[in-house]
């Protein structure tokens, strides 16, 4: 498949553009984008399968390593189970709603609404959004909406990287929506007014 893919991006000549004159040509720099990300992806996807084992899995697997006959042993009545050890590197789960997951998500919903409210600001000064058309950043409906879809999408995110245990990506999902949508409400309050002159 990627030899496939590579041979097509090769066919339509690797050194520059496609021909300008033909209608709905892209540059090769897309081409070979994409090249790589489907590398990237085919050579990716083999380490996050592997991740998918269950956590409880490696302490059991641990525990039998530190006494292979718990197993056999634990019929009898004389002789209690090993509990199963952590590993040094084993992350222990935890609840979803927890106390910290609870303080970031309000921290998210927090800097969103005042990523609205400094967006909101800014236009009344004359400035123009950059990042978004006007018909969603003027939209009374729309751009709230928007917020809301990305702290939903904030959540869902740190919810997938639980469900796969990736726990600390988890919480650094959040980290950095909150201190990117934070830069971006500073900068727009810090953006001098453009008001027309009288």
């Amino acid at each position: 498949m990627l030899c496939d893919v590579l041979r097509i991006a090769e066919a339509q000549n690797w050194s520059g553009y496609n021909d300008p004159e033909t209608p709905g040509t892209v540059p090769i720099k897309w081409t070979k984008a994409s090249a790589l990300l489907l590398l990237i992806f085919i050579i990716w996807s083999p380490v996050v399968c592997a991740q998918l084992v269950n956590g409880a899995d490696n302490l059991a697997m641990g525990a039998e390593l530190v006494n292979p006959g718990s197993r056999a042993e634990s019929d009898s009545s004389d002789v209690s189970p090993v509990p199963p050890q952590s590993a040094p590197g084993l992350e222990v789960p935890h609840a979803f709603w927890d106390r910290t997951n609870t303080f970031l998500f309000t921290g998210v919903a927090t800097f969103r609404a005042l990523d609205y409210s400094s967006t909101r600001n800014m236009m009344a000064r004359g400035r123009e959004e950059i990042l978004l058309p006007d018909d969603v950043v003027k939209s009374s409906a729309g751009f709230p909406a928007l917020e809301v879809a990305a702290t939903g999408a904030s959540i869902g995110l740190s919810y997938g990287m639980h469900r796969l245990g990736h726990h600390k990506i988890e919480r650094w999902v959040s980290i950095v929506h909150i201190s990117v949508t934070g830069f971006g409400a500073v900068r727009n309050y810090c953006l001098e007014s453009k008001h027309p002159a009288p």
